[in-house]
Parts: structure tokens; C-alpha cells; sequence
């Protein structure tokens, strides 16, 4: 089970409105059924969005079975 984030490079070293203005997080999750891996993906963009709410947000899920 494992999660990956990734920060557009654009938006490195910006501060406040600016970086919430223009950041983009790409987030992977992968598990192994029974993880519930789909759920998982969802509470991390609950989390991206509760701190950067108008971030641009790519969540992809593998389930390495």
C-alpha cells in the first residue's frame, strides 16, 4: 500500500494565493485488495482540497492484485 504525491513544478516556491491559485497535485494510490484503495484516494483529495481548495487535483488508483 502506498501513495504518491506530485506538486506541479510550476507552482514550486510560490506562497500564499498565488501557489493556491496555480497549484496542481497528481496523487497515485496503490494497494492490494482488500485495501480500500478507491477510498483512500478520495480522503487524500478530501485532504489537497481542505488545504489548497481550488487546486487542480489528478487521482489515479492501482490495485496491484
Amino acid at each position: 500500500m502506498g501513495v504518491r504525491l506530485g506538486v506541479d513544478p510550476g507552482s514550486a516556491g510560490r506562497t500564499g494565493a498565488d501557489a493556491r491559485h496555480s497549484t496542481h497535485v497528481d496523487v497515485h494510490v496503490v494497494g492490494r485488495h482488500p485495501h480500500p484503495i478507491a477510498e483512500i484516494a478520495d480522503q487524500v483529495r478530501a485532504a489537497v482540497r481542505g488545504v489548497i481548495p481550488d487546486a487542480g487535483i489528478t487521482v489515479t488508483v492501482e490495485d496491484y492484485r
